[in-house]
């Protein structure tokens, strides 16, 4: 079992300047998005012996994540003279949630002791995510 919670962020500032048939056009931007990621694995397995030659045995794994992300995102637009044109602004949110599950079922046995085996297994996976 594993738990996971980081948080992060992503800050950029971009200064762009725009010749355009005879004009200047000056934008300033600004970006600012935390981040968070929370996560848990988990893993659980049994062997059961059936005999000195048979055993059968289960695994269960899997992992259950979210990250997710809001920003805010700032533009100043000015002319040539500095004077502000335009002042857009843009937020944005994002949730992504991650499973995974996965179920094992094996069965083993021994023929001899020196390598002759016989095994069979049967797994069920399962992922899902938006």
């Amino acid at each position: 079992y594993s738990y996971v919670n980081r948080q992060s962020a992503q800050f950029n500032q971009l200064d762009r300047v725009i010749p355009f048939q005879g004009r200047t056009t000056f934008f300033t931007q600004q970006s600012y998005r935390p981040n968070q990621f929370q996560g848990i694995s988990y893993k659980a397995g049994l062997d059961y012996y059936l005999s000195q030659k048979s055993t059968l045995g289960v695994l269960f794994n899997g992992f259950v994540n979210t990250w997710q992300s809001d920003g805010l995102n700032e533009t100043v637009i000015r002319n040539e003279a500095g004077q502000i044109q335009s002042k857009p602004t843009t937020t944005t949110y994002f949730k992504n949630p991650l499973t995974n599950y996965t179920a094992n079922i094996n069965y083993k046995y021994d023929f001899d002791g020196k390598g002759r085996e016989l095994t069979a297994d049967v797994d069920y996976v399962r992922y899902s995510g938006k």
